[in-house]
């Protein structure tokens, strides 16, 4: 399966087919929406596409690396993931001050 982008009109076609595929459903909470209710400009969007492996740690824009997450629970990954990236960063500058610190 080839790596795709995120934007473009074979993505709005990719994105369709996986709304559909999960019925509409946010896979976090369960909440449902209508067809008519997902396909709104952007910013009023009820659902998200969610990587599963985040594209920080190396996950692809695979389909297979995609989930569908309602606008709340798509909020509470993004921050548990902004998080982790954080702690990582804090960890590497003290890791690198301390191989400093044995020069």
């Amino acid at each position: 399966m080839n790596d795709l982008k995120c934007n473009g009109p074979k993505w709005i076609q990719i994105r369709r087919d996986i709304l559909k595929f999960f019925h509409y459903t946010c896979q976090k909470c369960k909440i449902s929406f209508i067809e008519k209710e997902v396909f709104v400009p952007y910013r009023k969007r009820p659902l998200e596409i969610h990587h599963i492996e985040p594209k920080y740690y190396g996950g692809l824009d695979l389909v297979l690396n995609f989930t569908v997450l309602c606008i709340k629970c798509h909020k509470i990954e993004t921050r548990k993931i902004n998080q982790i990236q954080q702690k990582q960063k804090r960890l590497h500058r003290k890791i690198d001050k301390n191989q400093e610190k044995l020069r």
